[in-house]
């Protein structure tokens, strides 16, 4: 079975600056209202992006915290869709490093134990 797969909107986050397919690019500014890049993602705050307030945002781990972000910069306008729309719908994450503290753990994982028992050579 095929399915064909559609991306509807693009959103980024990276230390120089932030945006989406519908909202365009904007660096990242300080407090004077100028460009700084090189901000650590981390650290980002919501106000960093958004006037209306979070709730809970602190709470949220920081990788959970660019995720939300990033899809708020979506703005595909999910409430208008359809619930077969929505239950089609997925949003994919990506960074530089991909799932790689979860491969490595789970390779850990599966990785063939050393035998406790010898066996001497024929």
């Amino acid at each position: 079975m095929t399915r064909e797969v559609v991306a509807l909107a693009a959103s980024y986050l990276t230390p120089e600056g932030y945006g989406s397919s519908a909202l365009g690019r904007h660096p990242w500014l300080d407090g004077h209202g100028k460009p700084c890049a090189g901000k650590e993602l981390m650290e980002i705050s919501w106000s960093s992006m958004f006037a209306s307030p979070c709730s809970r945002f602190g709470r949220m781990s920081p990788l959970t915290r660019l995720g939300l972000m990033a899809v708020e910069l979506l703005d595909v306008g999910f409430a208008d869709m359809t619930e077969e729309q929505r239950t089609e719908t997925g949003i994919c994450m990506f960074s530089p490093f991909g799932s790689m503290a979860t491969d490595i753990e789970f390779l850990r994982d599966i990785s063939p134990r050393p035998s406790r028992t010898h066996c001497p050579a024929a």
